[in-house]
């Protein structure tokens, strides 16, 4: 992501990183997808269920159908500022790419006071 890609609620960045992030050429395609229900990232040896990710980030629940999700060849591969699944993190000789989803806390307070979501 050479700029910011916006995204309802704020937006995606990615940084190279060294020895941790998605391990990935520059130059990969993936695809940015919302949550649905049901997505599971095989995580730290364990195939984590998405919504227990979210709830243990203590991300709101009316926030969390926004999280947007990245996927490499139509399989998770990373949920920003959560974690990589195991089988694409960078190691420790390896550079990496970090993604982080800057949310926009005016437009979701916005959307909180008036009780709207988009």
């Amino acid at each position: 992501l050479p700029q910011p890609l916006p995204l309802p609620l704020g937006g995606l960045q990615a940084h190279e990183v060294h020895g941790r992030g998605l391990a990935l050429p520059a130059g990969t395609e993936l695809q940015v997808q919302f949550r649905q229900s049901g997505e599971k990232l095989q995580w730290r040896g364990h195939q984590r269920e998405v919504k227990k990710l979210l709830q243990a980030a203590q991300l709101p629940p009316w926030l969390r159908e926004f999280m947007p999700l990245i996927y490499f060849q139509n399989s998770l591969v990373a949920i920003p500022g959560i974690g990589v699944c195991d089988k694409l993190t960078a190691r420790a000789e390896e550079c990496g790419w970090e993604i982080s989803w800057k949310r926009n806390l005016t437009l979701e307070s916005a959307f909180l006071v008036a009780g709207k979501f988009l």
